[in-house]
């Protein structure tokens, strides 16, 4: 029983660790391949109510991985 559930905790750790990897991943690939301007650009938009944080990520994450149609 203990050992199942220290197993299940260890899980949940690899999956989290996983997860914040891939974050990191992904943010280092918008960083390295969306320029600094159109980074800042999106920002400005979202500040002005022209677009959500959300389909302003994807519409990063598109740029930087060369993709037209990503769906999360």
């Amino acid at each position: 029983h203990e050992h199942g559930y220290l197993q299940q905790r260890e899980r949940e750790r690899v999956v989290r660790e996983v997860r914040a990897i891939l974050q990191n991943m992904a943010l280092d690939l918008v960083r390295e391949r969306v320029p600094e301007d159109q980074r800042s650009a999106v920002v400005d938009q979202i500040q002005r109510r022209e677009v959500d944080p959300y389909s302003a990520a994807e519409r990063m994450l598109q740029d930087a991985l060369g993709v037209v149609d990503f769906k999360p």
